[in-house]
């Protein structure tokens, strides 16, 4: 079983996802935007981290890039189905620089998460 912290400012989605994770014996903990990610993540620790990039609240960008820039190691999730200013594509290619170990276009189907959980808790 893995902590996973995630990071979603769409409710109906982030209880999708947390079912799909929770259902697969994940323990889940979760929350709206970056900057309440950024608090729990000084608080607990994580096995993984699954975050939307464009919020309502914080940037899903400026949040792996704190994350990453602490710990390298750090094992992140991006997902994003794009934003008006940044295709959806482009948006995921950012994340990867910033310094996640998966990307995901959205919609994310079950398959694709807990294989992105499982890949990331198998990284070194």
């Amino acid at each position: 079983m893995a902590a996973v912290l995630l990071v979603e400012d769409v409710a109906i989605v982030r209880t999708i996802l947390r079912k799909f994770v929770e259902a697969a014996g994940h323990k889940v903990t979760e929350c709206a935007g970056a900057d309440e990610a950024s608090r729990l993540v000084g608080r607990a620790k994580f096995d993984v981290v699954i975050t939307d990039l464009w919020m309502k609240d914080g940037n899903g960008l400026d949040f792996i890039g704190a994350q990453a820039g602490k710990d390298r190691s750090k094992k992140i999730i991006a997902m994003s189905g794009g934003d008006v200013m940044v295709s959806g594509s482009r948006s995921l290619e950012l994340a990867r620089e910033a310094g996640a170990l998966r990307v995901l276009v959205k919609p994310v189907t079950k398959t694709d998460i807990l294989n992105a959980i499982d890949y990331a808790l198998a990284a070194a």
